[in-house]
């Protein structure tokens, strides 16, 4: 299951993605070598999504379904990075 979330992380410029895959990225190099390739395509001020489409994802994110992320996903990164930047 992990594998499937971690392929489903998906980054686009300008406008979301509202699909998933059926792909398995079981060490996240895959996914990580697509969210740069789709990031180097960003100009200054580029709307940035990041998210992920499982239709498990939000029970990950709320942390009641994930005993690697009981804190959540997503919200948890934004925190981190908001915190780096402050």
């Amino acid at each position: 299951v992990g594998g499937a979330f971690r392929a489903n992380n998906q980054v686009s410029i300008g406008e979301p993605i509202y699909t998933y895959t059926d792909e398995i990225d079981s060490d996240g190099q895959s996914t990580i070598a697509k969210g740069q390739a789709a990031l180097a395509k960003a100009n200054p001020y580029s709307i940035i999504y990041i998210q992920n489409n499982r239709p498990y994802a939000e029970r990950l994110e709320s942390g009641d379904h994930s005993k690697q992320a009981p804190e959540g996903i997503y919200a948890v990164s934004f925190h981190g990075v908001s915190q780096a930047y402050k």
